[in-house]
């Protein structure tokens, strides 16, 4: 009769269980939204609608887009820069919302990145400090923002 367990697979359980703590398990976030979507409920939420310039500020949102007039007027309100690839198809990040959000308050400029241990990750840095700051978002217990991971329709419009 052999024994259940081998040494391999006692070893190979051990370090595993080991692991697990350092890999850590994401959340699968379910319910989410579009860049599109939340750009909508921000800019209805904020009463932005106005737009000037008729020629779209990005080339894969056209004027029959149904997020065109919520584009413009963002590009045009400084919630987006133009000069910043934008999809409103694709699904939204921590990085997005911290971006849009400090860019609405004007609040780019503040907080200290030496709490921040993945600020190298993001392609907004002064906006994930400033919302890390005013307390609008949070790190994890490993002090990481998370930059690129997605967040849920209902954490978003709670902010």
């Amino acid at each position: 009769m052999h024994p259940v367990f081998s040494i391999r697979k006692l070893a190979v359980l051990l370090v595993l269980c080991m692991l697990v703590p350092f890999v850590g398990c994401k959340k699968k976030v379910t319910d989410t939204m579009t860049n599109g979507e939340w750009l909508t409920e921000l800019t209805t939420q904020a009463g932005i609608t106005y737009y000037q310039q008729e020629e779209p500020y990005f080339l894969n949102i056209t004027s029959n887009s149904p997020y065109f007039t919520v584009v413009q007027s963002s590009v045009e309100w400084e919630l987006l820069n133009p000069s910043k690839a934008f999809n409103p198809s694709t699904t939204l990040t921590r990085e997005m919302v911290a971006y849009t959000l400090m860019n609405l308050i004007s609040r780019t400029h503040e907080g200290s990145s030496d709490a921040i241990k993945d600020l190298q990750d993001c392609s907004y840095p002064d906006q994930v400090k400033a919302a890390v700051a005013s307390g609008l978002m949070s790190l994890d217990e490993r002090q990481r923002f998370r930059p690129k991971d997605e967040i849920s329709k209902e954490e978003a419009l709670d902010i």
